[in-house]
């Protein structure tokens, strides 16, 4: 449990703060040259006790309406107890001898309580990429790619429909369903039936819950497949289809990677569970040409392992123990590869395909975690959860050849096959022109 909770802390910590350092320094020392400068200028006030406090009001009054934008509105008792220490230690910087300590305490902890996405659009102005496109701001994730039609579809916990965009013309509104996801994160899009499938986020004690299924088109729903989880799972459900047997596997994440029936295979066209797994995966991946599904655990220290399933047999053929936290997984079918992300390693993990073993490692950037393949080109694109950066890697020599700076917690991403990516973040929604 400790050992979640720093790993849990450190995560947040790096993805709204080493991102964004060279900003934050610029703007620590900006603050700490005022603060220094106006502390100094009202020493000679003869009301120092009632100037100290209302400079402190103002500078606490500030970062009050800036901080009841973030995140922290929704902690009550946290956000008044940073305002309240803000306010103390602002309230020393006239009364004070050691005016250089004092402001720079005081300039620390409002760079420190700036939101990362609004310095990382500050850094997007400075640093224009005309490759770089935001087309909408919002809470997204998970996102599906109909090339044929060039439609985005995209959910998130920040929006309750499938949104439905048109790559032709992003400045236009997206299509919304009428069937509510529940704030997932998490869908499949099936470019073979055209179909979506998508589970409702499983709500405090509601445990029974249905895999809904909807024809893309027309974002209307189909039919629905009801699905018993047990108790301990989350709110995350990753969803696959195999063409070859036809089965749908739903995974429900989990606090530890064996908790009972967590995982199901259903028969598609009879719409009937036939396998139930004592697996929770946090990741899994479909083969391209294959009926084989791998499975990745991170739950703890203990179970960084990846497995793999024949959807034939319904058995496991494979385990292999990596020695890290590991994260996402890719394919790279020319060279029958498992790539795995350990993001705390800034490694890629290359996998045999077929028996696990690792072949070698790919360095990236620090907190590497979502990948994908541009089988045309022989690319590697990743994103980083702590960076703000999609990394472009040859697969021929393993090196970056082009890094994008986009925005704080990169989720999802999707490539069009023509080089274009399309990204989801907590921000909003990017368009990626990576190669022509």
């Amino acid at each position: 449990m400790i050992y979640n909770i720093l790993i849990f802390g450190g995560t947040l910590l790096s993805i709204h703060v080493l991102g964004t350092i060279p900003e934050r320094l610029f703007i620590f020392a900006i603050i700490f040259l005022i603060l220094y400068q106006l502390s100094t200028r009202l020493v000679f006030t003869k009301k120092k006790k009632l100037v100290s406090a209302a400079v402190a009001g103002i500078i606490t009054l500030l970062m009050g309406l800036h901080l009841i934008g973030t995140i922290l509105r929704f902690k009550p008792v946290i956000f008044a107890f940073i305002l309240l220490i803000l306010f103390l230690i602002s309230k020393r910087l006239i009364l004070t001898e050691k005016k250089k300590f004092v402001s720079a305490v005081v300039a620390g902890l409002i760079t420190l309580l700036i939101d990362s996405t609004v310095l990382t659009d500050i850094h997007r102005v400075l640093f224009a990429d005309p490759a770089v496109v935001r087309f909408d701001r919002g809470h997204f994730n998970g996102l599906g790619l109909d090339k044929d039609h060039h439609v985005l579809y995209v959910v998130g916990d920040g929006i309750n429909h499938i949104h439905a965009y048109n790559t032709d013309a992003l400045n236009t509104p997206p299509r919304l369903s009428e069937l509510e996801t529940g704030y997932a994160e998490v869908f499949l899009y099936n470019d073979q039936t055209k179909e979506i499938y998508t589970i409702p986020k499983i709500r405090k004690n509601k445990w029974s819950q249905q895999l809904n299924i909807l024809d893309a088109a027309s974002l209307t729903l189909k039919e629905s497949i009801p699905i018993q989880f047990p108790q301990g799972v989350s709110d995350d459900t990753w969803i696959e289809l195999d063409p070859h047997t036809g089965y749908v596997i739903v995974a429900a994440e989990a606090g530890r990677k064996d908790l009972e029936k967590a995982t199901v295979i259903i028969n598609r066209k009879e719409g009937k569970i036939i396998k139930e797994l004592s697996l929770a995966p946090m990741n899994m991946l479909l083969h391209p040409s294959r009926p084989l599904l791998y499975l990745g655990f991170f739950q703890d220290r203990n179970s960084n392992e990846i497995i793999s399933y024949d959807l034939e047999a319904l058995t496991v053929l494979k385990k292999a123990q990596i020695n890290a936290r590991m994260d996402r997984m890719a394919y790279v079918e020319s060279a029958n590869e498992l790539l795995v992300t350990a993001p705390a390693k800034s490694l890629i993990y290359r996998l045999d395909g077929d028996t696990l073993a690792v072949k070698g490692r790919i360095k990236s950037s620090f907190g590497v975690r979502t990948l994908a393949v541009d089988a045309k080109r022989n690319l590697l694109l990743t994103l980083s959860l702590v960076t703000n950066i999609l990394d472009v890697i040859d697969l021929n020599t393993y090196q970056s050849v082009k890094r994008y700076y986009l925005s704080p917690w990169l989720r999802s991403i999707v490539l069009d096959g023509d080089g274009t990516a399309y990204v989801s973040s907590f921000s909003g929604l990017f368009r990626i022109t990576y190669a022509q």
